[in-house]
């Protein structure tokens, strides 16, 4: 079932600040729904990615390709939005993402953003700002991280893997 709008708006804030109500009833319409089984993959390492998430409840967790097998490189919580570049700009997954339990998520794929932007501009609008806002503070976490290992730690523990890490939010 998907979420009431007030719901939505107390788990994704970064998204409902920017909405009116009308906004947000038009963009959780165009919103799908997923439930997502334990160990089930959501998206795939190398796929074609089109869409941004909302992860509304349990915990997935990302994997990257690695020479010897896959790499876990953290996980996702409710509350977290991901995805947000393969709607600003589709192509291949960086990163496999599974369900380490039962899960739910809502997708929002680009040709859906661009029906609201022809329907609903305002609402649109309100989703592009939450991901710039997603993606802004991203890179401010893997700026501060590659700033922290450049004062204070050896060259050689600067790691693809934490590098991936801050750009996803995940802890390193």
């Amino acid at each position: 079932m998907t979420p009431s709008g007030q719901e939505f708006a107390a788990r994704f804030p970064h998204l409902a600040r920017h909405c009116r109500d009308e906004d947000l009833a038009a963009i959780l319409e165009k919103m799908t729904l997923r439930r997502l089984a334990p160990g089930e993959r959501l998206i795939e390492e190398g796929t074609l990615a089109d869409r941004v998430y909302f992860l509304l409840e349990g915990n997935l967790v990302v994997t990257l390709a690695v020479a010897m097998g896959s790499a876990e490189a953290g996980t996702f919580g409710p509350g977290t939005i991901f995805g947000e570049v393969a709607l600003l700009d589709p192509g291949p997954a960086t990163a496999t993402v599974a369900a380490a339990g039962p899960a739910s998520v809502l997708g929002l794929a680009r040709v859906a953003v661009e029906e609201l932007r022809a329907a609903h501009p305002r609402a649109a609008s309100s989703v592009l700002q939450a991901l710039a806002f997603v993606l802004s503070e991203r890179i401010r976490r893997a700026s501060d991280w590659l700033g922290e290992l450049r004062g204070h730690a050896p060259a050689h523990r600067i790691t693809l893997l934490g590098a991936f890490r801050a750009l996803l939010g995940l802890p390193s």
